[in-house]
């Protein structure tokens, strides 16, 4: 006997090819124009000089841990990259943001488009053998930007640099102003020589309350000249400023 023919989707099928329509009207459309000499998988970066991270956080790992997620913005809200942290819930418990990091960026069909690497390391300033480092580069192993801590006393100071160790250009805060208990946190982006060109913000709203859970974390700003590989380590150096200061254990 033939079985029934079935004439409705189920209901769950249904909320997940909503989902991913929605989801794939969020994404920024490939640009019109890019440089021939542009990385690829940075494309989106060639036309901006604003963009905005959101930290998803599910209600179930809020206290327990596991992988963090986040996306990339433009100033429209429209996603470039989806990142997610590969890490375990015994990192986190046991090393918490001292942790080491590893990001991979992704675009909207998956691909991932670069990753970041730190290495486990304590966030004193007073100390050389807790300097921090950080390396990004892209999935086919183009080097995109080093960024380490400079020993300063007057301010913090990270510096990036290029693959042949020239400085692109320096993330600096006044000394001490960058904690986690703060509610905002904002650093300058400083050009080599001495200029102002933009800065890197954060800014969370009650600790607690999960739903808040998903909300803008990080605002990064910078000239829309910058080439794509300098704003690309922009990107990096937020997110590394994110875990060596602003993170809630």
């Amino acid at each position: 006997m033939a079985g029934k023919a079935v004439t409705k989707q189920p209901k769950k099928k249904k909320a997940a090819k909503k989902q991913q329509e929605e989801n794939e009207d969020r994404w920024m459309p490939f640009p019109d124009y890019i440089p021939d000499d542009c990385i690829l998988g940075l494309e989106w970066l060639h036309d901006t000089d604003f963009l905005k991270v959101e930290k998803s956080i599910k209600a179930k790992d809020w206290h327990f841990g596991g992988d963090e997620s986040f996306y990339v913005m433009n100033r429209a809200g429209q996603l470039i990259y989806s990142v997610k942290e590969k890490t375990t819930c015994m990192k986190k418990l046991c090393t918490g943001p001292a942790r080491e990091v590893h990001l991979i960026f992704s675009d909207n069909t998956g691909f991932t488009v670069m990753e970041i690497w730190k290495e486990a390391n304590c966030d004193g300033i007073l100390c050389l053998c807790c300097i921090n480092e950080m390396e990004m580069e892209t999935r086919d192993g183009t080097f995109l930007t080093r960024l380490r801590q400079a020993f300063n006393p007057v301010h913090d100071q990270y510096d990036l640099y290029d693959e042949n160790g020239v400085r692109d250009l320096s993330i600096i805060s006044k000394k001490f102003y960058l904690h986690r208990c703060n509610t905002e946190n904002k650093l300058k982006i400083v050009s080599n020589a001495g200029d102002d060109i933009g800065y890197i913000s954060k800014y969370w709203g009650p600790r607690y309350e999960l739903k808040n859970a998903d909300h803008e974390v990080l605002w990064m700003s910078f000239p829309r000249s910058l080439e794509v590989r300098v704003k690309a380590a922009i990107i990096g150096a937020a997110f590394c400023m994110h875990y060596i200061y602003m993170e809630v254990s």
